[in-house]
């Protein structure tokens, strides 16, 4: 829930030129996910880690708006 709302602040910020800011912050989440789930920094393991977050954040983000547009039609 906390990573939605992180999503949502993100893309309504989007505009305030925070972007960069608001990416630190979303990496170093990821960042201590991965190192939770006992991955060793600078692995490939890691590496791949990272990525998975990355990539589901970016389709939790898509199916927002993908509700969003639907909701509008």
């Amino acid at each position: 829930m906390r990573i939605l709302l992180l999503a949502l602040s993100v893309i309504i910020l989007s505009g305030c030129g925070i972007n960069e800011e608001l990416d630190s912050m979303l990496l170093e989440q990821h960042k201590k996910k991965c190192d939770d789930y006992g991955f060793q920094r600078g692995s490939d393991a890691y590496a791949n880690c990272l990525m998975r977050l990355a990539e589901m954040e970016d389709a939790d983000e898509q199916k927002m708006l993908d509700r969003e547009a639907k909701s509008k039609k």
